[in-house]
């Protein structure tokens, strides 16, 4: 009988609701108000570097593409 009994423990355990209470300790909407502005600098600071980086990969790709630049048809004979 006692596994049975265990059994049944778990089972009520497991179906009964988590208790939780109403009233947040004293300086928790603080706490979560400064963890929202911590990442929230933190995600303006990536989207900043993020900027930085596309434009010197736009820049890089066009003095890659001005180097790397073949003449055309029209443009072999002439002297550049």
């Amino acid at each position: 009988m006692a596994p049975r009994r265990s059994f049944r423990t778990v089972t009520k355990v497991t179906q009964e609701p988590p208790r939780t209470s109403s009233r947040t300790p004293a300086g928790a909407g603080e706490i979560v108000i400064g963890a929202e502005n911590y990442a929230d600098g933190i995600l303006n600071t990536l989207e900043i570097n993020l900027s930085k980086f596309t434009a010197a990969g736009e820049r890089g790709r066009a003095r890659h593409a001005r180097k790397t630049r073949r003449p055309r048809v029209g443009e072999l004979g002439r002297g550049r």
